[in-house]
């Protein structure tokens, strides 16, 4: 029973610790937002241009192509895991 435990503890710290690192890197990549939407960036003079301009247009367009390549990478994954393979070994 004591080794089942201590695998359990050993794959609860690995999640663990990987969760922490994935939290990291969320923080790290979103810091750059939060900081242009500030209340002291935003209240500067020409800190909070208005909506529509090409930075916009194209963060939207790359924000849906990424989502397009999302969806279809999960509706493949999906369908691949639905198949059912009798000799071939998949790795």
């Amino acid at each position: 029973m004591g080794q089942i435990l201590w695998v359990s503890s050993y794959f609860h710290r690995i999640f663990i610790a990987r969760l922490r690192l994935y939290t990291l890197q969320v923080w790290t990549v979103s810091l750059p937002v939060v900081i242009l939407n500030s209340p002291a960036v935003s209240r500067a003079p020409g800190g909070n241009p208005r909506f529509g301009t090409a930075s916009d247009i194209i963060g939207i367009i790359l924000w849906a192509i990424g989502w397009s390549i999302e969806s279809i990478a999960d509706a493949q994954k999906v369908r691949f895991g639905s198949q059912t393979f009798k000799k071939a070994i998949v790795f």
